[in-house]
């Protein structure tokens, strides 16, 4: 049987390594369509572009691993289904599991990859991703703002501006909150301000100042200058969020929240434990392959592979879903992540007893 296996792996190998291929290439370009406009239209250079781009590919490959581990499967079974091989074998006395095993051991590396990316690929190119994204807005500060958005400096100092007009340097209706620690709280209000390099110019403006003690002071003046350069917009991004986390250090975050309060760890465990069930959804999704391509093999169809491919993309509708609400307490983490690999293999493993 070992030759059997080698030749089931050899049919598995090349249409794995297609579908990974083809499915990165699908979601790195929805990633790189959502920010285009942010940065193309706004001089953004090439080779950050480029890199942006190649940051995405480890996290791509994650989400891509489990539909290319079942469309690998689903195609190699097929063919052998179609062209009776299938049959032959099992007429030698050859049973379904033992034909399942090449499938399984596809299953088993994708998944082990998996979480290899996950542990240390994933989070090291997200964190690189975000740097690369606060880096290229610290040189072009203009890009931090946008209409009917707040913008947080991480320096006490909040901008929301109405319009923005990027083409022309020009933010419109710009509010500005200053949040001081021990002293009180200033509201500036321009109808318009320019940007001049790494500084924006605040025509006259109109300031309210709230005091702890509930009493309001204001006034106006001619300008401001806010020097941009000495800022750190979207500090969020240069903090270490959970996605840019590996495996380990959730488990340690996990731990140093529950110190504090039981319940803190809610959200580390909830990316934790998806992270890891998307992970061995490659394995779940290769034994799913045999049962439902041997439903639909007769006529060379590809009917069953076509199915399987619906499978995977309600897989992850489902996965967001039950994802929002396990971060919202409404299922345990656990159950939320793995409910659905269980029923996928409940039900792949009740097929394949129906089909034996």
């Amino acid at each position: 049987m070992l030759r059997v296996d080698r030749y089931l792996l050899g049919e598995m190998i090349k249409p794995l390594l297609g579908g990974v291929a083809t499915f990165v290439v699908m979601i790195s370009g929805h990633m790189l369509f959502n920010v285009v406009d942010q940065i193309v239209e706004h001089g953004v250079d090439t080779p950050s572009i480029l890199t942006f781009v190649a940051l995405q590919v480890p996290y791509a490959c994650l989400l891509a691993l489990p539909a290319s581990a079942l469309l690998a499967s689903s195609l190699a079974l097929n063919r052998l289904a179609s062209e009776n091989e299938l049959t032959a074998m099992r007429a030698g006395g050859v049973g379904l599991g033992r034909v399942l095993w090449p499938a399984l051991a596809l299953g088993l590396v994708a998944s082990l990859l998996a979480v290899g990316l996950a542990q240390f690929a994933v989070p090291w190119a997200n964190h690189r991703s975000q740097s690369l994204l606060q880096r290229v807005v610290a040189q072009r500060p203009g890009l931090a703002f946008r209409p009917g958005k707040f913008t947080n400096t991480g320096a006490g100092l909040d901008f929301f501006a109405e319009q923005v007009d990027r083409e022309q340097g020009v933010v419109n209706n710009l509010y500005i909150f200053q949040r001081p620690a021990y002293r009180e709280t200033i509201l500036l209000v321009a109808r318009q301000a320019r940007f001049s390099e790494h500084r924006l110019d605040i025509g006259p403006a109109r300031f309210y100042a709230f005091a702890p003690g509930g009493s309001l002071t204001w006034g106006s003046n001619e300008g401001l200058h806010i020097n941009l350069g000495q800022l750190q917009f979207l500090p969020g991004l240069t903090a270490k969020k959970l996605s840019d986390m590996s495996l380990t250090e959730l488990l340690e975050e996990r731990a140093s929240r529950q110190q504090v309060d039981p319940a803190g760890g809610r959200a580390v465990t909830v990316e934790l434990q998806f992270r890891l069930s998307l992970a061995f959804a490659c394995l779940v999704f290769c034994v799913l392959a045999l049962p439902a391509t041997l439903g639909f093999a007769r006529g060379q169809s590809l009917v069953g592979v076509l199915t399987t491919l619906v499978v995977v993309f309600v897989y992850y509708v489902i996965m967001l879903w039950l994802r929002m609400a396990a971060e919202a307490g409404h299922l345990p983490p656990f159950i939320a992540a793995w409910l659905e690999n269980g029923i996928l293999l409940a039900a792949a493993l009740f097929a394949l007893w129906r089909q034996r």
